[in-house]
């Protein structure tokens, strides 16, 4: 609703509201329907759904169009292009009825809305003047598909309900409770609006359904048989008994100042039997449509005034600005939606390095030098010495220096090492070499004098007396030291524990060392 500027209401109804409002962007006039209840209100939520539905699935001439749908604060509201008035204005306008030749014109163009939506199996089942637009130029379509629903082709054996469409245009069949109908409650409701527009007053202005049908059999006698026993049978009618009338008053005495064209067109719509009601491609055939070739005429004057309206109206330029907006989003999404398939694939894979770009050694043939290295044993542990890389220095390939135009050098640092020689590459890489080597010596060295000191540690915790060496049974005997700890020999000498029971006393000592 930001979108449009709320110039007033236009009309009100059972569940809505019309309001002519202003697109702030292009400055053209439309209509928004809106609902009064939210959408919590299941029958205002079923009536507003279905008339989305249709209008959607309808697009003609002499239908209205629907701009655009949104929501605010729960509740619908439905964008139209604006048509001035309503036959029902027109009406209140001329309270004695309408010039025939505009009645014939405005009913042209009903027919072929109507005659549209039939052959789509969808059935308006509300026609009234206050749902039948006119524009300035005289452009006539029907509008308020809120009652209006597809139907099964064929055999009526599907059940609608039976409250639709404003009493006074309501057919014999939907007021006697018959759920079988068809496209024929449309044509009903056509001959109800001829009459009025040329009278000025409503055709059949019942107060009930009870009502409706005394003047209905009043003006063309009793129902058929078929919808007496459904009035007999409908509950909502018990106890009550269809009108009898003795004196009838004919279309022919309603309508004196008529032409005979219109009181036989009214009268073919107003047929009690819905299978003898013509078609609306039926009614268009009729000689009040094609006297004085009106129909040729007619149809090419009106065809032009549509073609004037579209190009400038209100419809194409916020349906082309709708579109532009609409394809901004798309490219927008389509923009994120790559952007994160860039992301995902870049998380999922490492990118490859570009190892040219960033090695500081020059374009060389490899797979000679490879084979060099390999068939060598001076290798040992990853680690290469500095003899073994000059021994290799006679037997490495040329070195293919690539053009300095060609490589992409990052820093001063990387232009000094291209000027190098390879002798001086080798002999920097091998003074790298060595003091990795000379690092991890460092290391294991350390770590042998820790292990060292623990078993030293150890060996002092195990305090022995002096003993001279001598030699008993051919077996040789050292001193130990002065600690007491036993000397490093490559004999294992025993252990006589009966020469030290005095200290043993003193000292636990373990039963066989």
């Amino acid at each position: 609703m930001d979108k449009y500027e709320n110039l007033g209401i236009v009309g009100e109804g059972s569940y809505g509201m019309v309001l002519k409002c202003k697109h702030k962007d292009t400055n053209q006039i439309v209509a928004i329907k809106k609902f009064l209840e939210n959408e919590d209100d299941k029958i205002v939520k079923k009536i507003a759904l279905r008339e989305i539905k249709m209008l959607k699935m309808l697009r003609h001439d002499h239908l209205v169009n629907l701009i655009e749908v949104f929501r605010r604060r729960k509740r619908l509201y439905l964008v139209f292009e604006f048509m001035d008035h309503t036959i029902l204005n027109e009406l209140e306008k001329f309270p004695h009825g309408l010039d025939e030749i505009f009645v014939r014109k405005i009913l042209w163009q009903v027919l072929r809305g109507l005659e549209f939506c039939h052959l789509h199996n969808i059935i308006h089942r509300d026609i009234k003047p206050e749902n039948i637009l006119i524009s300035k130029t005289g452009i006539v379509k029907v509008c308020d598909f809120g009652f209006a629903r597809t139907i099964t082709p064929g055999p009526r054996e599907v059940q609608y309900t039976d409250y639709v469409a404003t009493r006074w245009y309501r057919a014999p069949e939907l007021l006697v409770g018959d759920t079988k109908y068809g496209k024929a409650v449309d044509t009903w409701a056509v001959g109800c609006l001829v009459g009025e527009m040329l009278c000025g007053e409503p055709l059949f202005p019942g107060d009930s359904d009870i009502d409706q049908l005394y003047y209905i059999i009043k003006c063309f006698g009793n129902l058929i048989p078929h919808h007496k026993e459904i009035f007999s049978k409908n509950p909502m009618f018990s106890g009550a008994k269809l009108p009898e009338v003795q004196k009838s008053q004919t279309l022919q005495k309603r309508f004196p100042k008529s032409s005979e064209d219109a009181k036989n067109f009214m009268e073919e719509c107003l047929r009690l039997d819905p299978d003898l009601r013509p078609t609306c491609s039926q009614l268009l055939k009729k000689e009040l449509m094609q006297r004085d070739s009106f129909y040729a005429k007619f149809s090419q004057e009106i065809r032009a005034k549509i073609q004037r309206e579209n190009q400038n109206g209100p419809l194409q330029k916020i349906q082309k600005s709708m579109d532009i907006i609409k394809n901004e989003e798309k490219r927008k999404k389509q923009k994120e939606r790559e952007q994160k398939e860039k992301d995902n694939h870049s998380k999922g894979k490492r990118k490859p390095v570009d190892m040219e770009k960033w090695s500081i050694f020059p374009q060389m043939d490899h797979q000679p030098a490879i084979e060099n290295v390999r068939a060598c044993s001076q290798v040992q542990d990853a680690i290469v010495s500095s003899d073994f890389l000059s021994a290799t220095l006679d037997v490495m390939p040329p070195i293919n220096y690539a053009p300095m135009s060609q490589r992409n050098l990052q820093s001063r640092s990387d232009e000094k090492c291209l000027k190098q020689s390879p002798l001086d590459k080798i002999k920097q890489f091998s003074k790298f070499s060595d003091t990795f080597r000379k690092g991890q010596e460092k290391h294991l060295n350390s770590e042998s004098k820790k292990s060292k000191s623990k078993e030293t540690d150890r060996k002092d915790s195990l305090i022995l007396p002096k003993m001279e060496s001598s030699i008993e049974n051919g077996k040789t005997w050292d001193k130990a030291t002065e600690k007491g700890s036993i000397g490093s020999t490559p004999h294992i000498i025993p252990f006589d524990p009966s020469k030290y029971q005095d200290l043993t006393k003193s000292i636990n000592l373990p039963s066989v060392i």
